[in-house]
């Protein structure tokens, strides 16, 4: 991919990464979105599974840029927007879109600090 000049990116499941993310070459991504839309609701879950895996892959490439993916569906906005600001280890947040969510994304981007 960075031979043709592309940038890597990747999004595996939360049982994957949790399997693999050590075996990971992480000097040949440049972006990975972490899926913690269903567990933003519980902020010690959240942070047992996040912050190791986000430590670890610093430290093997401080470069790569990490997204939390969210998802209002699962979580109140405020509770969302509290939990990441929380999570100082990541650079961004994704945010899943559904026709039932719609009406919230204004609200969550608003309180990510639009």
């Amino acid at each position: 991919m960075h031979n043709a000049g592309f940038k890597y990116a990747i999004t595996p499941s939360r049982d994957l990464l949790q399997a693999e993310y050590q075996g990971v070459d992480w000097t040949k991504i440049d972006l990975i979105t972490i899926q913690m839309q269903r567990i933003t609701a519980n902020e010690t879950n959240y942070h047992s599974y996040l912050d190791p895996i986000v430590s670890f892959i610093k430290t093997k490439n401080p470069n790569v840029l990490i997204l939390v993916q969210v998802n209002p569906q699962f979580d109140s906005v405020s509770h969302i927007a509290s939990v990441i600001d929380k999570t100082k280890s990541i650079d961004g947040v994704s945010i899943v879109v559904t026709a039932a969510s719609t009406d919230q994304i204004d609200s969550l981007i608003t309180a990510l600090g639009r």
